[in-house]
């Protein structure tokens, strides 16, 4: 079966109104199931067996843009409805490369239109919470997607979720990640020489990059290099801020927790900050700093709390101005970094410092950013 959706996950805490959306909404069916996601690695898209109160019961194959936000996925779905079906995917499973498993208690809400999954994701002992989401499914059965964007924007306001708790990862990249963080923390709260790491955040045009050279020239601050799949620019051939990768490698480092984290953007470029360019010279004692993705400091924050994050913001029409003088972005590309820098404000309280830089010269900036992890 071919179908779309609009989804979206959050993390879930007490304060998020359940009882509220269920009021709210009706549902024709509810059920508790206990589920086991094996998933592969793929070209383009992700592969899983899914496996329900331990029987496998479909296989499927979805593509969705790993980013902050409401999103569209296109997926096919195969039943496994007889035992040979189910014994041979299994096999298929258990025999290949696997990129990991996610196993989580669900409980669901069916309605007409749209799943409502509360799920607790649990440890490789399958009884250790590591945390815990709701996921809103909303199907899409026609070429205007406009009433499931707006019936899934009324659900998040009933539950009173703040934009910064919208997940970008799939479970298996979150599972994978925190495997990964818990790794690299061991490690560097076991050392003498501990560093003090900076990671910085805001959308294209806030000063990011200017701020970044003062901070690494004048301030001593080894910069940590994020790997991206754009293609490369005249002036980074010079300046060595990135990692050139491609985008199969990008997706399969992704998948196996490698990022601290990562975004996929529209036009087929993605950004990730590697642990490894980080986590060696923060246990040599080294001051480092590094560039994330505009709305993923909340995820960060909770993979890496030693960090201090900070987050630079601007005008629009600053933003505009500045994104027009580099004369290398359509309409389009700018477009979609103003749009970006719109929410910028609803992600603030994530941040341990925020900074508008339409309003401080970038030595300024650097110098508040020092301050910040003086204090």
């Amino acid at each position: 079966m071919k179908a779309k959706n609009i989804e979206v996950k959050f993390i879930y805490d007490p304060a998020h109104r359940l009882d509220a959306v269920l009021k709210a909404y009706s549902f024709d069916d509810e059920e508790i199931i206990s589920q086991h996601d094996v998933y592969l690695y793929g070209n383009k898209y992700f592969f899983k067996l899914r496996a329900n109160n331990g029987i496998p019961t479909k296989l499927l194959k979805y593509k969705r843009l790993t980013s902050p936000v409401l999103r569209e996925s296109a997926f096919e779905s195969v039943l496994l409805e007889g035992d040979a079906e189910r014994s041979v995917a299994k096999y298929i499973f258990d025999n290949v490369i696997r990129a990991g498993v996610v196993t989580k208690q669900r409980r669901q809400y069916r309605s007409r239109e749209f799943l409502l999954n509360v799920d607790a994701i649990l440890d490789d002992d399958s009884s250790t919470k590591l945390y815990s989401a709701v996921e809103i499914e909303y199907f899409v059965r026609d070429a205007n997607s406009k009433a499931a964007q707006q019936t899934v924007d009324n659900i998040l306001r009933v539950f009173g979720v703040k934009p910064y708790q919208i997940i970008p990862y799939s479970n298996i990249h979150m599972v994978n990640m925190l495997n990964a963080s818990r790794a690299y923390r061991q490690a560097y709260n076991s050392t003498k020489r501990r560093g003090r790491l900076v990671l910085i955040d805001g959308g294209s045009g806030t000063g990011k990059s200017t701020v970044k050279e003062i901070l690494v020239s004048a301030e001593g601050f080894h910069y940590a290099k994020r790997d991206t799949t754009r293609a490369p620019r005249p002036d980074d051939f010079t300046s060595a801020d990135y990692n050139f990768v491609s985008h199969d490698e990008f997706a399969r480092k992704a998948l196996s927790g490698k990022y601290i984290e990562f975004r996929d953007f529209l036009f087929g470029m993605s950004y990730g900050l590697p642990w490894e360019e980080f986590a060696e010279p923060l246990c040599q004692g080294k001051k480092v700093m590094a560039l994330i993705n505009l709305g993923n400091g909340f995820f960060t924050k909770k993979l890496f709390p030693e960090a201090t994050l900070v987050l630079l913001h601007a005008d629009l029409h600053t933003i505009r101005a500045r994104l027009n003088r580099r004369g290398d972005m359509t309409e389009e590309q700018i477009e979609e970094r103003l749009e970006n820098n719109r929410v910028a404000a609803d992600y603030a309280e994530a941040y341990d410092a925020n900074i508008d830089t339409s309003k401080f010269g970038p030595r300024q900036v650097a110098e508040q950013i020092v301050r910040s992890i003086s204090a």
